[in-house]
């Protein structure tokens, strides 16, 4: 159990890696499409961006990612709870016990092949 624990951490690290570095691609390279646009605005708002405002955005500009962008929240809420300690009960949403590295895989492929990006695995 506790190696796909470690497992779902890595999978979801190599995920928020692969959104940050199409988010500053997107910035640095300033392609024309909704997003990047969108993305660009973002960042000269604020420089220090969260991960769920990256997924906000990615949702206003797909609505077809909608769907995946909650899935990816429940396993952000999952991988919160691992790395900071697991003294507490948290409020998943599923059973504890689903989170494991297969549903991250599956929720990782989806969302991505939703927004576009090539997969993080």
């Amino acid at each position: 159990d506790e190696f796909d624990q470690a497992a779902c951490l890595i999978l979801f690290a190599s995920a928020e890696a692969e959104l940050r570095i199409d988010f500053h691609d997107r910035v640095e390279n300033k392609y024309k499409d909704p997003l990047s646009k969108s993305f660009r605005k973002l960042w000269k708002e604020k420089k220090r961006i969260r991960l769920d405002e990256l997924l906000d955005k990615c949702v206003e500009n797909n609505q077809n990612a909608k769907k995946n962008a909650s899935d990816f929240k429940g396993l952000k809420n999952h991988r919160d709870w691992l790395a900071h300690g697991r003294y507490w009960e948290p409020d998943l949403g599923r059973k504890r016990s689903s989170y494991n590295p297969d549903y991250y895989e599956k929720v990782l492929s989806l969302m991505f092949d939703a927004l576009g990006l090539r997969s993080a695995q």
